[in-house]
């Protein structure tokens, strides 16, 4: 091993400088997006729809853009800024974010606000020259972080309902033209907090998209590690070999009288699981038996068993059940849109958030928001 000394220092030392290189262009990326491209600002706000909403003074700075905006009384008021990087001399087609896993910016503000971050997307067949909403629209809600740094992943992104209603596409067609970026903005919007008209500033800057396999940056330093395990062993000092002394063997121990141990419930273990896990990822669209029994360790065979024992029903009438009472608590509290909630409670096909919601309380999505509280529920949903 001591005369392959030489070859494995150099190795490990090449494998460690190539698996930086690796870590820092391929499993790591960043894609600075404003400010630093080219690209022109806009502003706009509700007024366009009866709102009484206000933005001014908006103006670009070094790290990014800044405006001044006033919300209307109003659950559906807004007002927001954007960049937008398809401008004369710009590629149409715009920035591809397919390879990326979210975006990144600062954001800071007088007090506490629930924003929108908006991004379009070209898409040729539905374009229009000169209509600006004949982009394809996709948002996600945020809170303004307290450290001032937000972090939202792609896959939050969801096509808006008033994007839909417009009839551009089919409303089946969810599509969201990540990889042909033309603009991004941010938006100020009645959340939680009842807008009272009061003025505040908005300070947006370093929005960036980023990349990190964080499992295969792990393992792309296994093959240094080995041979930097190689390099030290190939080190380790010989000794002489001498006679020792045997030692006599210690007299028997005896054993312990075994203490028994309590034993619980285990199927009660299962259900209680199950339930957490379920109330916690029920929104997202590919979760199925399969996939809870592999992320719980809960035995495949016993899934149905132990869902009748907790919960009297069956996996798909449970996880619909959920589904739809939070559809159903967002349809009253929020002003969302039918899709946008049809998508955050797990459904990836706004035509089956009709139907079963339909199926469950009697009316579709839309006149259930305008019925009275107390009027008569419909009929339980059926097991799909």
């Amino acid at each position: 091993m001591r005369r392959y000394r030489i070859p494995l220092l150099i190795a490990a030392i090449l494998c460690t400088v190539c698996a930086g290189w690796f870590r820092t262009h391929r499993v790591h990326r960043e894609l600075r997006l404003f400010p630093g491209r080219p690209s022109y600002l806009f502003s706009y706000d509700d007024r366009a729809v009866g709102g009484v909403s206000s933005v001014r003074a908006l103006e670009r700075i070094d790290a990014g853009l800044r405006f001044t905006f006033r919300l209307g009384p109003s659950r559906s008021a807004f007002a927001g800024a954007g960049a937008d990087f398809s401008g004369p001399g710009r590629n149409r087609r715009g920035i591809d974010l397919s390879r990326f896993d979210a975006l990144e910016l600062t954001v800071r503000a007088g007090s506490p606000l629930t924003l929108k971050l908006v991004l379009t997307g070209y898409d040729s067949t539905i374009w229009k020259e000169g209509d600006y909403l004949s982009r394809r629209y996709s948002e996600a809600r945020f809170e303004v972080p307290a450290g001032g740094r937000a972090r939202i992943p792609l896959d939050r992104f969801v096509v808006p309902g008033w994007w839909l209603d417009r009839g551009l596409v089919p409303a089946t067609d969810t599509g969201r033209a990540l990889d042909q970026l033309q603009t991004v903005e941010v938006q100020a919007v009645a959340g939680r907090r009842q807008a009272d008209g009061t003025e505040d500033t908005l300070l947006v800057k370093d929005l960036r998209a980023v990349r990190d396999r964080a499992v295969v940056g792990a393992w792309i330093w296994a093959i240094p590690a080995i041979l930097c395990g190689l390099l030290l062993f190939s080190w380790r000092p010989v000794r002489g070999t001498r006679e020792v002394e045997p030692v006599p063997a210690p007299p028997p121990v005896r054993a312990a009288e075994p203490v028994p141990l309590p034993l619980g419930n285990e199927s009660d273990a299962f259900v209680e699981r199950f339930s957490a896990h379920l109330s916690s990822n029920y929104q997202r669209t590919e979760l199925d038996a399969d996939l809870v029994c592999r992320e719980t360790g809960i035995p495949r065979s016993r899934l149905p068993e132990i869902v009748k024992q907790g919960f009297g029903t069956t996996f798909k009438a449970h996880l619909n059940d959920l589904r739809l009472t939070e559809a159903a608590r967002l349809l009253r509290s929020t002003d969302r849109g039918v899709a946008e909630i049809g998508f955050a409670v797990g459904y990836n096909s706004v035509a089956h958030f009709h139907r079963v919601f339909r199926d469950r309380h009697g009316v579709p999505p839309g006149e259930y928001r305008n019925r009275p509280t107390d009027a008569p529920a419909g009929p339980e949903a059926p097991e799909t």
